[in-house]
């Protein structure tokens, strides 16, 4: 072999030694590979066409698990991890983004997608992304962008783009019927029609009811899930997909426990059969119109709208002293974004335009009665609105066939208006008790102007395998919520300098076929400035606090999954992903960023015993990270396996154990400032569950 040849090898090998990636668990190697993906651009294109390393989790690898939740359809991809805010729920966090004292980086810095429209929340405190809000029987397929898009997709995307697409293509009649039932007495019942009702028109409905009981005591959830479906061709080059949906629950949990309470029974209400309740809502509605004018010039136009609700009430406990509470957290948004491409004979321009109106609100109410004659009323609520413009543009160009360079530019204008009303009043036979009286407001507003750019070489140095080199140049600007501070002396709320977090992802990537096995190679470092923090200053939650921007963090890594295909019965799949991040400068200098696991790694096996006869395994284990309080919290290795059969008919069953060895574990697991006591919420033990279902 010629040194230049065993040179190239040599650095195809290097390369491949750091982190590879094949596809998520696709039943051939092709399925993937084929894809039709719309998140790398706005525009629908080949997967194996795409520069970067992007995953995709098909119709194929969706129905064949009896997965149950989104959390369990992404968390094979090296880059994925969760973070849980208490008994609000759990958000996707990408590349070591990690949870901030108030919970709000996963939220801010991980944008989350339905069919394009993000639903994260505009209030970062408390705030989360609502996952399981989304019935999975309805997902055709989630494409995962680790770690860009902030030239298409502006503020929030260091961590990545998760696009989570609902079943909407046009296609001839089919019908999905499934049921599933399982340990907690969960059961569900889900079903999807669609078809073709004309030669141009497609229409499709799904809809799915679901409840449980859940492993702790006295926790109870139920609800139900309707999605619909149009698409009018009005002629080979132009249609419009009109896709709503609507999602509504009940939730009661019992809330957190003590270290001593877990030792005594992990499964145990310590509230004396008290739960809070949680009311759910999701409502949205999106329409795209899609038109080919020639070929050179296509566009994309998505008007949308979309509502969440969580509203809260409890019975809490001061001093002896029982009082209800109630508590509202709403986020409201309509928009729209205008895509145009123009294709020439050696490249792509693609340039547009996105505006987007978006409000949240959240309150809390309660009245302690003290004495027959005595009460104390509190009301907080807060009014916020950001609404942004934004212009840009992404260019590839091909130079030759074996080099092409994509490059692009936004520039965002956002708006924000804020308003907090905190009143507080004593009451004597209900009449106002002035010496016991505050009033607390404030409401302004401000403009922050935020630019990104991407430039993005790549070598094509076979007719299979590519290098490419991104520089990409983001930000997150802030909440509406983070811009008030709450002053530990007057206690008087006052508006802060907060800027927009700045960040460079420096990342060398590789994608190829070896041995006919698609691999791809990822290794990425992200330096970030002015990353906002948040510090309670009070001795109680709500006293005072402060956001402020850090000097600067760094996250770093590299991530790692391969799959095999053996003997044409045998699926071995492997990933690992190695995170570093740590706060450089600042108070916190050379601490860890909280909730970050350095190491992930997940193993998997699918045998076919027989035809149609599937048995599968998958054995995950996060590292140790830290809390916001810099404790420990352990790492976890978690062992789930299954058996799938598809009968001829179109009947299937599948059937499986989570936690197979029955680790006991907490989803979270925080210290809470008011009584300086550790708080933890238990993981499932060991669970089974079955699937039944008919595919037509």
């Amino acid at each position: 072999m010629s040194k230049k040849r065993l040179g190239a090898q040599g650095g195809k090998f290097i390369l491949l030694s750091l982190a590879a990636a094949a596809s998520l668990n696709a039943q051939t190697q092709n399925v993937t590979l084929d894809a039709a993906i719309v998140t790398a651009t706005g525009f629908e294109s080949a997967l194996k066409e795409e520069t970067r390393n992007i995953f995709v989790v098909t119709k194929t690898d969706i129905e064949a698990y009896g997965y149950r939740t989104i959390k369990e359809l992404v968390e094979k991809i090296p880059s994925v991890d969760f973070v849980s805010t208490s008994s609000l729920g759990e958000n996707i966090d990408m590349r070591g983004q990690g949870m901030r004292g108030d919970g709000a980086t996963p939220t801010m810095a991980v944008k989350i997608m339905l069919n394009g429209v993000p639903i994260n929340m505009v209030d970062a405190a408390h705030g989360i992304i609502p996952l399981e809000m989304i019935a999975i029987e309805d997902v055709e397929q989630v494409e995962v962008m680790p770690g860009g898009g902030a030239v298409l997709y502006g503020s929030g995307t260091r961590g990545g783009v998760v696009n989570i697409i609902t079943k909407q293509r046009p296609r001839d009649f089919f019908a999905n019927v499934s049921s599933k039932i399982g340990s907690y007495s969960y059961r569900d019942a889900a079903a999807t029609v669609g078809g073709n009702a004309s030669e141009d028109l497609f229409l499709k409905f799904s809809g799915k009811a679901f409840g449980q009981k859940g492993y702790r005591h006295d926790y109870k959830e139920r609800g139900y899930y309707l999605s619909g479906g149009l698409n009018y061709k009005f002629n080979d080059s132009h249609s419009l997909n009109l896709t709503p949906s609507v999602f509504k629950s009940k939730r009661n949990d019992p809330g957190t426990l003590t270290q001593d309470q877990v030792s005594q029974n992990r499964r145990q209400n310590a509230n004396n059969g008290l739960t809070k309740l949680f009311e759910n809502e999701k409502i949205d509605v999106n329409a795209v119109y899609e038109g080919k004018f020639n070929d050179f010039y296509s566009v994309n136009l998505m008007p949308y709208y979309q509502k969440i609700k969580i509203k809260t009430s409890s019975t809490e406990s001061a001093r002896g002293v029982r009082y209800p509470m109630e508590g509202l957290f709403g986020d409201k948004k309509y928009g729209v974004n205008f895509k145009n491409k123009l294709d020439y004979g050696s490249g792509e321009f693609i340039f547009g335009y996105d505006y987007e109106q978006n409000k949240g609100e959240r309150e809390s109410h309660y009245e302690v009665k003290t004495s027959p004659v005595i009460s104390l009323k509190h009301d907080t609520t807060l009014d916020l609105q950001k609404t942004t413009y934004a212009l840009y543009f992404m260019e590839k160009h091909k130079f030759t066939q074996l080099f092409d360079l994509s490059f692009g530019y936004r520039f965002e204008l956002a708006q924000y208006e804020a308003s907090r009303v905190s009143d507080m009043k004593g009451f004597r036979n209900g009449i106002p008790f002035p010496p016991m009286t505050s009033y607390n407001a404030i409401s302004d507003g401000r403009d922050i102007n935020n630019h990104a750019f991407e430039f993005t070489p790549n070598f094509r140095y076979s007719d299979t395998g590519n290098v490419y080199f991104k520089f990409e140049r983001g930000y997150i600007s802030p909440s509406p919520s983070q811009l008030t501070d709450k002053d530990q002396v007057t206690k008087q709320y006052k508006f802060n300098d907060l800027k927009s977090e700045k960040f460079n992802t420096y990342e060398i990537g590789l994608k190829d076929h070896i041995a006919s096995m698609p691999v791809n190679a990822t290794v990425f470092l992200t330096d970030t400035s002015d990353e906002i923090a948040y510090v309670e200053l009070g001795a109680n939650h709500g006293d005072a606090w402060k956001y402020y921007n850090i000097a600067k963090t760094r996250r770093y890594g590299f991530e790692f999954f391969s799959r095999q295909n053996l003997f044409d019965r045998l699926i071995l799949s492997q990933s690992y992903a190695y995170v570093n991040a740590t706060i450089k400068k600042g108070d916190n200098a050379g601490k860890e960023v909280p909730y970050v696991s350095k190491h992930k790694f997940i193993f998997g096996a699918d045998y076919e015993i027989v035809s149609d006869l599937h048995v599968f395994a998958d054995y995950k284990f996060y590292s140790k990270k830290k809390d916001v309080n810099y404790d420990n919290i352990p790492s976890r290795s978690i062992v789930d396996a299954g058996l799938s059969y598809k009968f001829k008919n179109g009947f299937g069953i599948t059937g499986g154990v989570k936690n197979l060895f029955n680790k006991k574990y907490y989803d979270y697991q925080g210290k809470n400032n008011q009584t300086g006591i550790y708080e933890y919420s238990p993981a499932n033990e060991r669970n089974y569950y079955v699937e039944f279902k008919y595919t037509y």
